[in-house]
């Protein structure tokens, strides 16, 4: 009845602690680091990281009298494998509560592991869970059995193995195995006992993670096991690549022209033959152009960090996700290369003086009815003070010339006008 109970009480805790699992990462043979054919454990060919704990939720926490709640750390030897695997014995205590709270202490994500509970000795690297008669054995009082061990067969594991070959099997890369009694037992109890006196602590169990895993792992990742973290080339996925837009066509905006011809003083002229103090007048004339504007687009690449984990390291690229139309301007400066500026008497101006004008004064006649100015510079500027007008009438200022265009426009011709009186004393109507 006792056996019975045992059984049903294993099958429970084992469809409670056997929950589906992502595919492990472990090599074949990956004990076979660990472990050679004789059962011995192979501490010289690994690295020991020495005792490494831990405060964790899943471990127990302890009232104590005068001291108070005491947390207990969960407890490991760490070694790692020439390969890169990490291989964590937990102490018995930690044992216990690792397998009473797989998941949350890493139990279940164990590529592969290993252990013994008296006579009978269990490998496993499927699934995670191993030596199930020795795990729960133990922790039912249970050192094995007939009936325990068909139970453990129904779990999914192979055997059991012959006593003589199990060690082998091990070392040959072989997973969810058993054996009862195997040959190399007592050296696998005397391997044991080493780190177990040293520590001053029970060790009979075994976890073995990946180079990949050694993150989730008490000791972290070494050096060692970075550089062995080998991104894997992922397949290649045809995508289709973003549409790089039509971008406007580039426009040419040409510089605003300013030109003026005037006459700045007097207000009121007076022919100089009129005039005391022969004044005449004051004229001005400038032109200049603003720089011409050349707008275009150019295609820029929009980017994305996109990141992704992979063995544990995250690696970040760019990934062109669009397109945009970048604008840009340029500004051309633009010069006045040639330039005219004049004065004249009208037309009309001019038959009034030789028509009208000659019956009352027969001797009228046009005096100078024709002045020209110089100037010149990239901003054109030509002025005269104190011009002699003789003639009564409308003048007309006039400033002509052409620019000199940019690398992205041609040259221009402008003209630019203005009108003025000169007056003439006794004469009523100018025309």
């Amino acid at each position: 009845m006792r056996k019975a109970f045992s059984l049903f009480m294993l099958l429970s805790i084992s469809v409670v602690m056997l929950p589906p699992v992502p595919q492990a990462l472990a090599q074949d043979g990956s004990w076979s680091e660990v472990v050679d054919s004789n059962g011995n454990i192979l501490y010289d060919q690994m690295t020991d990281q020495g005792v490494v704990t831990q405060n964790v939720d899943w471990m127990p926490s302890i009232t104590l009298p005068v001291v108070g709640t005491v947390s207990m750390p969960a407890e490991y030897h760490s070694y790692v494998t020439a390969s890169g695997n990490t291989v964590l014995m937990p102490t018995a205590t930690t044992l216990f509560f690792m397998a009473a709270n797989a998941s949350e202490s890493g139990y279940l994500a164990a590529a592969s592991t290993m252990g013994t509970s008296g006579p009978s000795v269990g490998l496993d690297a499927a699934t995670g869970i191993a030596g199930i008669g020795a795990v729960f054995g133990a922790m039912l009082g249970n050192a094995g059995g007939a009936e325990m061990m068909s139970a453990i067969n129904q779990a999914g594991f192979n055997g059991p193995t012959a006593a003589a070959d199990f060690f082998q099997s091990v070392a040959n890369g072989q997973t969810d195995i058993w054996s009862f009694g195997p040959t190399g037992l007592m050296n696998f109890f005397s391997s044991l006992s080493s780190p177990s006196l040293a520590d001053g602590n029970l060790y009979t169990y075994m976890l073995l993670y990946t180079p990949a895993q050694c993150g989730i792992t008490p000791a972290g990742c070494s050096d060692t096991q970075l550089s062995l973290l080998v991104t894997p080339t992922p397949p290649v996925i045809p995508t289709q690549p973003p549409v790089q837009p039509i971008c406007p066509e580039p426009t040419v905006k040409p510089g605003a022209i300013s030109a003026s011809a005037s006459k700045s003083a007097p207000p009121y002229p007076l022919v100089v033959g009129q005039d005391p103090d022969r004044r005449g007048v004051d004229v001005e004339f400038t032109a200049s152009v603003a720089p011409t504007i050349y707008t275009y687009y150019t295609t820029v690449p929009i980017y994305e960090e996109q990141c992704k984990t992979v063995l544990g390291v995250e690696k970040c690229t760019n990934v062109v996700t669009g397109y945009t139309c970048q604008v840009h301007t340029k500004s051309y400066p633009e010069c006045i290369v040639s330039a005219s500026a004049s004065m004249s008497l009208s037309k009309e101006s001019r038959e009034w003086i030789l028509n009208e004008l000659s019956i009352r004064y027969p001797e009228a006649y046009l005096h100078h009815p024709n002045f020209g100015f110089s100037g010149g510079g990239c901003v054109y500027s030509a002025s005269q003070e104190r011009v002699p007008v003789a003639d009564p009438g409308n003048w007309n200022l006039r400033i002509s010339g052409t620019t000199s265009g940019t690398p992205v426009s041609g040259p221009r011709s402008f003209s630019r006008g203005g009108i003025f009186e000169v007056w003439l004393k006794e004469v009523v109507i100018i025309k």
